[in-house]
């Protein structure tokens, strides 16, 4: 019967959740720091933990996956007792910068996931295009700065984006700024005004 090996294979996946108190999470980082301690993936934990994305491939409609909106996993990160991996959401093409899912396993065992999807509240279809130079000028008048003394230090790209619970269709982008450093910018295309800054460390970039 295929709909009862469908739904055995789901109940496999899900059943061995465990929100907390799981031995494997014992005393990890908490979710809230603003450090990330990277070590290398091992390749037979990361392979005994491929059901996750097999999961989420064979099963997007169970983590919020509709004809408009689609998954893509983001990255992968193994530790020695446990892996994660992050998946993003996108909206008619629009990858979402502000929602992801995190689904925690170790070995076989699908541990946790955390975060949530919500739709967005701004007509998808109704926007902007900037230009590169309306985009510096943009940046330039927020920070006070001539426009030709920004250095790009990446591709702006369009994506849907959420500040005081107010989501907008946007531009992301690194920029380098006179005396204040590399900064990623995020700017409404519709009020075209710079919505959310965040310095980067200097050492990211190179000339």
């Amino acid at each position: 019967n295929p709909q009862k090996d469908r739904a055995s294979k789901i109940v496999s996946y899900l059943g061995n959740i465990i929100v907390n108190g799981h031995n494997d999470i014992s005393g990890r980082v908490s979710s809230n720091s603003t450090v990330e301690v990277q070590i290398p993936i091992s390749n037979t934990k990361s392979e005994k933990n491929n059901f996750v994305k097999e999961m989420i491939i064979d099963y997007p409609t169970l983590f919020g996956a509709t004809e408009i909106s689609g998954l893509t996993i983001d990255k992968e990160i193994c530790n020695k007792k446990t892996c994660s991996i992050t998946v993003k959401k996108e909206y008619q093409g629009l990858q979402s910068w502000d929602q992801s899912l995190v689904f925690t396993s170790s070995n076989t065992s699908l541990i946790s996931i955390q975060g949530n999807f919500s739709s967005p509240t701004v007509n998808l279809s109704q926007y902007d295009k900037l230009t590169e130079k309306e985009i510096k000028d943009i940046v330039s008048k927020y920070f006070s700065v001539p426009s030709s003394s920004l250095k790009m230090r990446s591709e702006y790209v369009l994506g849907l984006g959420s500040t005081q619970s107010h989501d907008y269709i946007g531009y992301k982008l690194n920029v380098g700024v006179p005396g204040k450093g590399p900064h990623e910018v995020r700017l409404n295309s519709r009020t075209k005004e710079v919505v959310e800054i965040t310095p980067l460390r200097m050492d990211f970039f190179t000339e």
